[in-house]
């Protein structure tokens, strides 16, 4: 019975190992310099703005107006808000601030992902004139170079997808939300632009995502899962369409405060991951064996990347199990396994510019991992399989002097 337990602990080893290496390889990748896409003198493209929007009617006018203020030519973009299922006045909020308002009754076809697939088909013939559409959330902020960051990337013809850089505005409300601040530095600045350099695409994050409007209109949105997002990336990348990440065009959104309400947002973003894991990962491993391509090489390793709180403690079980076997050389891989996370963590933070608050909000990590391990023992128990949208209690604003995040560092800009 043993000699399986040391099995198990080697296989389980050689996993962390490789989640490991995969992270501290970004890092390295997202160091490097890149190409700034910044070309004033391109002439603009016309851009369809689409925002689902479910009962958001606390949040929609402030998006709508800080969209429709971005330094873009009026006649060159449009500003769509799909009122899914809306039992408030979203629509009307919507419409005042000045969009171009859809309404979509369904009640027992529920998600953002069928609102997005609908609004495809129903209104093709509204989106053709459009050269891209950017999908927001409807709580978020945008730079005011959003748009035209934008239409720098796509200026390059190779590009089809794009996804742009999704920060948080609050990160000193409490240790919760600049701990959430930390872990989006590294999942949505520092691992794609590591991606980009390695594997030539990334993932894409629910929101600031970018299309040409042919290879939306083609594809619809077929995901139906809780996490679209992933299984848009993975759709896309089984037809050989590659996400770029366009780390010029900035938006941030509020990150949720109360563990309520984080909660709900967790259960359903790790929840909808590990279904996406058991279906995809098996086909990508295929894939890759039948056709090798970086590509999917990348997105495979970032779906077998759990979150960054399930390596910490699968690293440190690890470890405490390897010193009571007596296994001191291998314990010294555990802890070289953990400098390498920290080196992770600090990476992202450096390329952001972090503030010192969220720096300070480190030593208040060992008790964001243990709530995180109380959600994920809720999902083991009662796996999330439906669409919930999380109850807000903060929209998009102006962060406050006090909290304002300086902007991303551009040391590696070239």
């Amino acid at each position: 019975m043993m000699i399986f337990f040391d099995v198990a602990l080697i296989i389980l080893g050689a996993y962390v190992l490789i989640v490991t290496m995969h992270l501290v390889l970004l890092s390295a990748a997202a160091c490097l310099p890149r190409a700034a896409r910044n070309n004033p003198h391109l002439e603009p493209i016309k851009i369809a703005v689409v925002v689902p929007a479910h009962n958001e009617e606390a949040t929609i006018a402030k998006t709508v107006a800080n969209i429709l203020a971005c330094d873009y030519p009026r006649e060159h973009r449009s500003l769509f808000v799909i009122a899914d299922n809306c039992s408030d006045n979203t629509a009307a909020r919507a419409k005042e601030a000045g969009a171009v308002v859809v309404v979509r009754v369904d009640p027992d076809n529920r998600g953002k992902g069928q609102a997005l697939d609908w609004f495809l088909r129903c209104h093709s013939m509204s989106l053709k004139p459009y050269d891209v559409l950017v999908l927001l959330d409807a709580d978020v902020e945008v730079a005011p170079d959003f748009l035209r960051a934008m239409r720098d990337a796509f200026a390059d013809p190779t590009v089809q997808a794009g996804q742009s850089y999704n920060g948080v505005a609050n990160p000193s409300e409490n240790w919760r939300t600049a701990l959430t601040y930390a872990g989006f530095a590294g999942v949505n600045h520092l691992r794609p632009l590591g991606q980009m350099r390695l594997f030539g695409g990334t993932m894409l994050k629910g929101t600031g995502m970018a299309f040409r409007t042919d290879v939306l209109l083609a594809q619809g949105w077929p995901p139906r899962s809780i996490v679209e997002d992933m299984e848009m990336t993975l759709t896309l990348a089984q037809t050989g369409v590659a996400v770029h990440y366009v780390p010029e065009a900035r938006m941030v959104s509020c990150a949720e405060k109360t563990a309520s309400q984080a909660s709900s947002q967790r259960r359903r973003w790790e929840g909808g991951r590990f279904q996406l894991m058991a279906h995809y990962v098996p086909r990508l491993l295929f894939s890759s064996a039948r056709r090798p391509r970086l590509l999917l090489l990348g997105l495979l390793l970032e779906l077998l990347t759990p979150p960054l709180t399930v390596t910490v403690l699968t690293t440190v079980l690890w470890g405490v199990v390897l010193l009571v076997r007596g296994w001191y050389e291998a314990s010294g891989v555990a802890a070289l396994c953990l400098a390498g996370l920290g080196v992770y963590v600090a990476t992202a933070l450096y390329l952001v510019r972090a503030p010192r608050r969220v720096w300070a909000a480190l030593l208040q990590a060992p008790f964001f991992i243990v709530w995180k391990f109380v959600v994920y023992c809720g999902l083991i128990l009662h796996p999330e399989k439906n669409w919930v949208r999380t109850a807000r209690t903060s929209s998009p604003r102006e962060p406050r002097d006090s909290e304002e995040s300086p902007p991303m560092k551009e040391d590696n800009v070239v």
